[in-house]
């Protein structure tokens, strides 16, 4: 009768705590107090009840972040509509004008007028597709040579990539913002020497991408403050940065964890950006 009692008694606590967690009370643990053959099934039930715990975790922050995605593609959907109000009279207007400018002789102008309208129809179809790098390479020259010639060549650009890159994906725009937070902040009051570098490079299962210009550079703080956002277990869609906080929210989107952003920056002494993501065929 002893040995049935100090049995039974294991035998009740472990089913009142099965119970328990039945209900849904996955706080309940199995005292540790059980010292007979059942303590292997108290220590293996609390085993369970914490990897279920962490998964359950885990799962709410995904649900989160998969709410917030919806919610950050929504507003950029919006925003693409609100750009495609009657997107054909801004193209022929264009087309119009770049007619009128080549009747004058005026060229330079002309191909400007023909890459804005090539980067116009490029941006608005589908803001979120996935595209091949050679389209945005391609996108991405046209677009920084509106830039120079917008900001009288005070600055020049390069693009260098690996032979194999143009046929990986990537998702559109995505380097854009922080291209434009270089020429826009970074050479802010050059009239010249401007030097803009984009790299992209093939290593193994990824693609290493770098952002560098010699341009006024960020302090300390700032480049602190944007190296945090990549362990932000939320999206970020606001601040002083939204340029670069958005491609951080992006980047968490679509690629996870299999994903790396680092910026460097000193005042005066430029700034440079790493990004990492896998191969995309």
């Amino acid at each position: 009768m002893l040995v049935s009692n100090r049995l039974t008694s294991s035998i009740r606590k472990i089913v009142a705590a099965m119970k328990k967690a039945q209900k849904g009370e996955l706080s309940v643990r199995i005292e540790e107090d059980i010292t007979d053959e059942f303590s292997i099934i108290a220590l293996t039930f609390n085993k369970m009840i914490s990897h279920i715990n962490e998964l359950v975790e885990k799962l709410r922050i995904q649900m989160n972040l998969t709410s917030e995605a919806v919610k950050l593609q929504k507003e950029a959907e919006i925003r693409a509509i609100e750009a495609q109000i009657n997107p054909h009279f801004l193209y022929n207007t264009l087309d119009c004008i770049n007619w009128m400018a080549i009747e004058k002789e005026e060229y330079e102008i002309s191909k400007m007028l023909k890459s804005l309208g090539q980067i116009l129809r490029y941006s608005i179809n589908q803001s979120n597709k996935i595209v091949s790098f050679s389209q945005e390479i391609q996108w991405l020259k046209q677009y920084l040579y509106l830039q120079e010639s917008r900001f009288d060549n005070s600055f020049k650009t390069e693009i260098k990539f690996d032979k194999e890159v143009p046929e990986f994906k990537i998702h559109k725009l995505m380097l854009q913002p922080l291209i434009e937070n270089s020429i826009i902040h970074g050479f802010e009051g050059y009239t010249s020497g401007g030097i803009l570098e984009v790299s992209i490079e093939m290593r193994e299962a990824d693609i290493v991408i770098f952002i560098k210009d010699n341009g006024k550079g960020m302090d300390s703080e700032k480049v602190k403050y944007i190296n945090s956002l990549v362990s932000e277990a939320k999206i970020i869609n606001k601040g002083e940065h939204i340029g670069i906080e958005n491609v951080i929210s992006r980047l968490r989107i679509y690629y996870g964890d299999y994903y790396k952003f680092n910026i460097e920056s000193e005042i005066g002494r430029g700034t440079s950006i790493f990004i990492r993501i896998p191969k995309i065929k």
